[in-house]
Protein backbone atom coordinates (compact mmCIF):
# COMPACT_ATOMS: atom_id res chain seq x y z
CA UNK A 1 0.00 0.00 0.00
CA UNK A 2 1.54 3.37 -0.43
CA UNK A 3 -1.52 5.81 0.27
CA UNK A 4 -4.78 6.07 1.32
CA UNK A 5 -8.35 8.05 0.38
CA UNK A 6 -11.39 7.96 1.98
CA UNK A 7 -12.61 5.37 -0.08
CA UNK A 8 -9.66 3.62 -1.49
CA UNK A 9 -6.16 2.47 -0.89
CA UNK A 10 -3.48 2.60 -3.65
CA UNK A 11 -1.55 -0.54 -4.03
CA UNK A 12 1.70 -1.47 -6.20
CA UNK A 13 2.50 -4.84 -7.66
CA UNK A 14 4.65 -5.43 -10.65
CA UNK A 15 2.64 -6.87 -12.89
CA UNK A 16 -0.02 -3.66 -12.48
CA UNK A 17 1.88 -1.13 -11.08
CA UNK A 18 -0.15 1.58 -8.91
CA UNK A 19 -3.55 1.41 -8.81
CA UNK A 20 -6.78 2.08 -6.44
CA UNK A 21 -8.58 -0.71 -4.49
CA UNK A 22 -11.75 0.61 -3.09
CA UNK A 23 -13.20 -0.26 0.00
CA UNK A 24 -16.05 0.62 2.00
CA UNK A 25 -14.66 0.25 5.34
CA UNK A 26 -10.63 0.06 6.16
CA UNK A 27 -8.90 -1.86 8.72
CA UNK A 28 -5.11 -1.14 8.74
CA UNK A 29 -3.80 -4.38 10.72
CA UNK A 30 -0.10 -3.97 10.15
CA UNK A 31 1.41 -5.68 13.58
CA UNK A 32 0.89 -6.03 16.95
CA UNK A 33 0.33 -2.61 18.23
CA UNK A 34 -3.10 -1.24 17.63
CA UNK A 35 -4.39 1.73 16.50
CA UNK A 36 -8.27 3.26 17.35
CA UNK A 37 -10.93 2.14 18.24
CA UNK A 38 -9.39 -0.65 19.50
CA UNK A 39 -6.81 1.46 21.25
CA UNK A 40 -7.99 3.67 22.99
CA UNK A 41 -7.43 7.37 22.18
CA UNK A 42 -7.01 10.99 24.56
CA UNK A 43 -10.38 12.06 23.79
CA UNK A 44 -11.76 8.90 25.29
CA UNK A 45 -10.94 8.88 28.85
CA UNK A 46 -14.00 6.85 30.66
CA UNK A 47 -15.80 3.30 29.76
CA UNK A 48 -19.13 5.02 27.86
CA UNK A 49 -16.79 6.78 25.48
CA UNK A 50 -14.94 3.53 24.77
CA UNK A 51 -18.45 2.09 24.50
CA UNK A 52 -19.56 4.72 22.20
CA UNK A 53 -16.53 4.53 20.02
CA UNK A 54 -17.12 0.94 19.61
CA UNK A 55 -20.49 1.26 18.63
CA UNK A 56 -19.95 3.83 15.97
CA UNK A 57 -17.16 1.19 14.55
CA UNK A 58 -19.23 -1.38 14.46
CA UNK A 59 -21.87 0.65 13.08
CA UNK A 60 -19.46 1.64 9.88
CA UNK A 61 -18.25 -2.09 9.55
CA UNK A 62 -22.35 -3.66 9.62
CA UNK A 63 -23.12 -1.45 6.83
CA UNK A 64 -19.87 -1.21 4.64
CA UNK A 65 -20.09 -3.94 1.66
CA UNK A 66 -16.66 -4.43 1.03
CA UNK A 67 -13.56 -4.34 3.72
CA UNK A 68 -10.23 -4.15 3.07
CA UNK A 69 -7.53 -5.32 5.76
CA UNK A 70 -4.06 -4.08 5.32
CA UNK A 71 -1.67 -6.71 6.46
CA UNK A 72 -2.59 -10.39 6.07
CA UNK A 73 -0.09 -11.28 9.18
CA UNK A 74 -1.94 -13.71 12.23
CA UNK A 75 -3.88 -10.82 13.32
CA UNK A 76 -5.38 -9.50 9.78
CA UNK A 77 -6.21 -13.13 9.20
CA UNK A 78 -8.08 -13.53 12.41
CA UNK A 79 -9.68 -10.25 12.16
CA UNK A 80 -11.02 -11.52 8.57
CA UNK A 81 -12.48 -14.44 10.16
CA UNK A 82 -14.41 -12.76 12.97
CA UNK A 83 -16.24 -10.47 9.96
CA UNK A 84 -16.65 -13.25 7.62
CA UNK A 85 -18.40 -15.07 11.15
CA UNK A 86 -21.06 -12.04 11.48
CA UNK A 87 -21.04 -11.05 7.95
CA UNK A 88 -20.76 -13.85 5.72
CA UNK A 89 -21.79 -12.31 2.44
CA UNK A 90 -19.13 -9.07 2.92
CA UNK A 91 -16.42 -8.42 0.92
CA UNK A 92 -12.73 -8.91 2.32
CA UNK A 93 -9.77 -7.86 0.51
CA UNK A 94 -6.21 -8.56 2.15
CA UNK A 95 -3.13 -5.60 1.03
CA UNK A 96 -0.22 -6.93 2.31
CA UNK A 97 3.78 -5.99 1.44
CA UNK A 98 4.81 -9.80 1.24
CA UNK A 99 3.78 -11.26 -1.95
CA UNK A 100 2.96 -14.33 0.20
CA UNK A 101 0.48 -12.84 2.67
CA UNK A 102 -2.36 -15.18 4.44
CA UNK A 103 -0.61 -18.33 2.81
CA UNK A 104 2.55 -17.89 4.93
CA UNK A 105 0.07 -17.94 7.95
CA UNK A 106 -1.37 -20.93 6.61
CA UNK A 107 2.24 -22.47 6.12
CA UNK A 108 3.40 -21.52 9.87
CA UNK A 109 -0.04 -23.48 11.17
CA UNK A 110 0.67 -26.13 9.09
CA UNK A 111 4.07 -26.87 10.81
CA UNK A 112 2.34 -25.69 14.00
CA UNK A 113 0.12 -28.49 13.66
CA UNK A 114 1.93 -31.50 14.32
CA UNK A 115 3.58 -29.99 18.19
CA UNK A 116 -0.39 -28.85 19.20
CA UNK A 117 -1.71 -31.97 21.30
CA UNK A 118 -4.82 -34.19 20.04
CA UNK A 119 -8.35 -33.86 21.33
CA UNK A 120 -10.52 -36.91 20.43
CA UNK A 121 -14.05 -35.94 21.43
CA UNK A 122 -16.06 -39.11 22.38
CA UNK A 123 -20.09 -39.43 21.69
CA UNK A 124 -22.35 -40.92 24.22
Amino acid sequence: MTGAAKDAVIVHDDVRGERPVPFDYLILAVGSTYAEPIKPTQAEPTLVERQSSWHEAAAKLAAARSVIIVGAGPVGVELAGEILTVYPHKKVTFVDMASQGADAVAAMASRASPCLPRHHSHQA
